[in-house]
């Protein structure tokens, strides 16, 4: 007999059966049966009714995998290393981005973490979110003329009651989002935006604040740990990046400091094409190679340029 329920298809016997080989094969029941009156349905044990004691075991347990991988080791030794350019860093032969010029803030007076997902339910928001308090723990340290701990608050309206009795243990701020508080980009105080793998928009919304103030002070306050942005630009024309996505189309054609993650994490999906990048080197003018002429159509800079193919990069990131 069989039973479907969701996405899953369960297969009961009420005897025993033969395998191939002859052999008598006694059933194993399913993990948890389903309060109803059909005794063949069943569904995996959620996790919505455990206690915050084993949410805070399960995540710690993910959190120490984390501590323990050669990733977690490059990563600190990167961050640490942005912090004094003192000491030579390990990304420093990626031709993709020159040498770092400038250290990392090190008065953070805020660190925000955007799109985590469900860190009860989904692991790869479990593992982000480990790294997020580890760097937080880091840049907290050399935290100045700041009182106390750095605000730290988490955003994201798939959070469940679960998901923020767990960033509540770890003191990390659930505001609600929209209403009496709602949530802006605000540029206008020095924060780490902690935001791996978030749809295209937030991103734009992150880089508009930055374009509109147009102020090196300000756009000084923005270190983003989240998406590449320049593959943005890469996988599309300039006319679409100017339509869709014109702030990320200026920020990153006028440059900031960029270094990725380590890649060698073992579920890659979780910090694929993830960069920490700062000191965004934004002008009051816009650049000539993104003026466009009075009749809308792009300039002769922009018409010299072939075309880019739309990157297969962009549609392998987690929430596309």
């Amino acid at each position: 007999m069989s039973a479907e329920n969701d996405d899953f298809t369960y297969v009961t016997h009420k005897k025993p059966y033969r395998n191939k080989k002859g052999r008598k094969v006694y059933p194993k029941p399913p993990r948890r049966q389903l309060e109803s009156d059909n005794a063949n349905e069943y569904r995996p044990a959620p996790t919505d009714n455990l206690p915050l004691e084993e949410h805070v075991k399960r995540f710690e347990q993910k959190a120490e995998e984390l501590r323990s991988s050669d990733f977690w080791k490059e990563f600190r030794s990167m961050i640490m290393n942005l912090l004094h350019l003192k000491r030579p860093l390990i990304s420093d032969s990626d031709p993709e981005f020159p040498p770092p010029t400038s250290t990392l803030p090190r008065n953070i007076q805020r660190f925000i973490i955007l799109g985590l997902g469900s860190p009860t339910t989904s692991p790869t928001a479990t593992y982000q979110l480990a790294l997020a308090l580890e760097l937080y723990d880091i840049l907290n340290a050399y935290a100045s003329g700041v009182e106390g701990m750095i605000p730290i608050r988490a955003y994201d309206p798939v959070f469940n009651a679960q998901d923020k009795a767990l960033l509540g243990y770890f003191k990390v701020s659930t505001p609600p989002i929209g209403g009496g508080e709602g949530f802006e980009f605000d540029v206008g105080v020095r924060t780490v935006w902690f935001m791996p793998h978030c749809p295209t928009g937030m991103y734009e919304n992150l880089c508009k604040g930055m374009v509109e103030s147009a102020s090196p002070s300000v756009a000084g306050n923005v270190v983003l740990l989240g998406n590449n942005l320049k593959m943005y630009p890469e996988a599309k024309t300039k006319e679409e990046m100017a339509l869709t996505y014109p702030s990320i189309q200026r920020v990153t054609e006028e440059g900031m400091e960029i270094r990725r993650l380590p890649t060698n994490f073992d579920r890659n999906n979780v910090f694929n094409d993830i960069c920490l990048q700062w000191d965004w080197k934004i002008q009051k003018e816009l650049p000539a190679s993104m003026e466009l002429e009075a009749d809308g159509k792009a300039s002769p800079v922009e018409q010299d340029e072939e075309e880019d193919e739309i990157s297969a990069k962009i549609e392998s990131l987690a929430l596309w």
